[in-house]
């Protein structure tokens, strides 16, 4: 029996790693307390902080998220039997010494390659349902980009760049948050989904493909994305589906080689649905906890 805990589930991550994990027959609840902003069709369920500490020891497994010190308090005060930490964001970039410290007793699992040189830890990517969509036969190709942050995701430059290449590509670029499934719908017309370029954050390198690359694959979209450390990647799925973009250079290299590609080469490899389906990730999830 497994419990997923977040303080704010970004990317819904805590969710999704529960529906891996009960895709494959473990009982696994998930709990937040906040909602999600984005309205998810499906997110975790809202529980107060204080209600934590009273069911954890009915679960064999505790997993925290978004390496949250918040959380690791409440699930102490309930003696759970083992505690999983996942590390991902902002949070564990800027500060991963201090978290490293304060998590050293507990298994360490993220899903972004770059943190894997910070700290002690596992990696998993994430899963995706979703199944390729049609795309349009005709015109020019369709090269989306749809921030969540355009700030984090390096939207400015990535506009700038994209603009470069009008003549060969219809570009779509918009900053107006949709909920989820209208992302989803719009990503889906897309043959070519710029995932993220922003080389730098807060002052620190930065460059790790996120859930929406993941999704914009599934979908049947050739993503455009960084990985500042591929082998991580490499070592546990095989070769990467995503073109890599870390500097400006081998971002405008990518979108010339783009010009003239034949369309049916974007098409999704079934390599990508086989390492990164839900019951494949949730087989992955209980080896790296057991």
């Amino acid at each position: 029996r497994y419990i997923n805990l977040s303080v704010d589930d970004y990317a819904n991550m805590s969710h999704e790693n529960a529906n891996a994990l009960r895709s494959v027959g473990v009982h696994c609840d998930d709990f937040s307390i906040n909602r999600h902003v984005f309205n998810y069709a499906t997110q975790s369920k809202q529980i107060k902080p204080n209600d934590i500490k009273t069911i954890v020891g009915n679960y064999d497994c505790v997993q925290i998220f978004h390496s949250d010190e918040r959380l690791l308090k409440h699930v102490l005060e309930g003696k759970p039997k083992k505690i999983v930490v996942y590390h991902s964001g902002t949070r564990y970039r800027q500060n991963h010494e201090y978290y490293n410290e304060l998590f050293k007793d507990y298994k360490q699992l993220t899903d972004q390659t770059e943190f894997m040189q910070l700290g002690k830890m596992s990696y998993i990517a994430p899963h995706t349902v979703l199944t390729s969509k049609p795309k349009r036969q005709d015109g020019k190709l369709i090269i989306g980009h749809y921030p969540s942050n355009p700030s984090v995701k390096g939207t400015d430059g990535i506009e700038y760049v994209l603009n470069q290449f009008k003549e060969h590509f219809e570009i779509r670029v918009d900053r107006t948050k949709v909920n989820h499934e209208a992302q989803l719908k719009r990503m889906s017309e897309c043959h070519v989904y710029v995932e993220l370029f922003a080389p730098e954050q807060a002052g620190k390198q930065y460059g790790c493909f996120g859930v929406t690359a993941f999704e914009a694959t599934g979908l049947g979209c050739h993503v455009i994305t960084q990985n500042l450390n591929p082998k991580v990647y490499e070592d546990v799925y095989g070769a990467c589906y995503f073109s890599l973009a870390n500097d400006k250079e081998s971002l405008y290299r990518t979108l010339e080689e783009l010009k003239d590609v034949d369309r049916n080469m974007l098409l999704t490899p079934a390599g990508f649905y086989i390492n990164h389906n839900i019951e494949s990730t949730g087989y992955k999830i209980l080896e790296l906890t057991k």
